[in-house]
């Protein structure tokens, strides 16, 4: 096996100095810290409801959903200035992300509906159903697998925004060919 040389260099791409456009969306489930920096006994933690909502202090309910966290912000701070006398200055964190989820369905240990708080590939998101199921495993001991059962990893395929996406596990899985690394990653990732 031949060696290769690299290049050190101590330059930075100018790329990974932009700050990044596409900014995470709140929806349902997401959980978020709300205080009032001058009051730190005003600190909570409050989840986007299911109708996209959040509730905090004397608000009787602001529509966050699709708002990023800096739009949050400035709306909790407009409202909230409307019953406080003095300059309002919020501190919202973002502790959890629940309203972004993918679907991990066929043939694997476990599968189901997993939360994604963050882009992952394709790999990832199979490892979190424990992989695939082999031929010589089931979910249920007594039950051995048919022929009908057997997954095609060859000519298998993703939905991603309504398309499918040919995708060849068997090479992925098997193989650890990486050289075509499916991303599944949020419409709006962080």
């Amino acid at each position: 096996m031949a060696m290769q040389s690299v290049a050190v260099t101590n330059q930075i791409n100018s790329e990974w100095l932009k700050p990044p456009t596409n900014f995470l969306t709140l929806g349902p489930g997401d959980k978020l810290e709300i205080e009032l920096l001058s009051d730190p006994a005003s600190k909570t933690t409050t989840t986007v409801g299911p109708d996209g909502k959040i509730y905090f202090n004397l608000l009787s309910g602001l529509d966050v959903w699709g708002l990023t966290l800096g739009q949050t912000k400035a709306l909790l701070e407009k409202e909230l200035a409307k019953f406080i006398r003095d300059q309002v200055q919020v501190s919202l964190t973002l502790r959890a992300v629940e309203s972004q989820r993918v679907w991990l369905l066929g043939r694997l240990q476990s599968p189901g509906v997993y939360p994604m708080a963050a882009p992952m590939t394709l790999l990832e998101a199979i490892s979190l159903a424990g992989g695939p199921l082999s031929a010589v495993g089931t979910r249920d001991v007594n039950v051995l697998p048919s022929s009908e059962e057997t997954a095609d990893l060859r000519r298998s395929f993703v939905i991603r925004q309504g398309k499918l996406v040919r995708v060849d596990f068997d090479r992925l899985l098997r193989q650890g060919d990486l050289t075509r690394p499916e991303s599944l990653s949020l419409p709006e990732a962080v």
